[in-house]
């Protein structure tokens, strides 16, 4: 059971509390005795060893790749701060390493780096089987224009300009694992239905 600061976090406090309460009300509790006539309290939720991270109620998994310090950290602990388990990478090939490792539920990286840019490893994110199709959020210095070309065929599903709001960008990777969600969710509709529809 994965449990969210609701200040860290911009979704609706009350929709969180609610999702929380959900969690523990689903959940198995188990009792213990141990050591010194303690008793140890554990709740278990079916949901969260039902699937791969981020799928039925795990715990969702960010990767954070950027070559600025500071940036990483502050990111990497608001996702924390949301219940997401995170990693960091200093650039993008230290980046694809991680993640051909471990497949994240989202990406967060910086636009330019040394020994792979952002859009370097969106492309071979998007060419590894293992990664292709995790969603990702690309940081830019502000104003730099990019190139659509560079941009097809990646993954890249948000454009976002330093300096930001760590607050705004949580909102961001929220709204972008919905939509990830939604489009897998379509995806795995029987063909015979999507047929009928069309």
């Amino acid at each position: 059971m994965s449990v969210r600061n609701p200040a860290a976090c911009p979704a609706d406090g009350l929709s969180q509390q609610t999702t929380m309460l959900n969690e523990l009300s689903n959940s198995t509790l188990s009792a213990t005795p141990s050591a010194a006539s303690n008793l140890t309290m554990q709740a278990t939720t079916p949901s969260a060893a039902a699937g791969p991270a981020g799928r039925s109620g795990a715990v969702r998994f960010a990767l954070v790749v950027d070559d600025e310090p500071p940036i990483r950290m502050v990111v990497s602990e608001k996702l924390r701060g949301c219940g997401f388990d995170v990693q960091d990478a200093r650039d993008g090939e230290e980046g694809l390493d991680k993640a051909l490792l471990r497949r994240p539920d989202v990406i967060i990286t910086d636009l330019q780096m040394p020994h792979m840019s952002g859009i370097d490893l969106a492309q071979r994110i998007a060419k590894e089987p293992r990664t292709a199709g995790v969603p990702m959020i690309l940081l830019t210095a502000r104003g730099h224009i990019l190139n659509q070309n560079l941009l097809d065929g990646t993954s890249i599903r948000r454009i976002v300009p330093k300096p930001f709001s760590a607050r705004e960008l949580m909102g961001i990777v929220e709204q972008v694992l919905a939509e990830n969600g939604a489009a897998e969710a379509v995806r795995h509709v029987p063909s015979n239905i999507t047929s009928r529809a069309a």
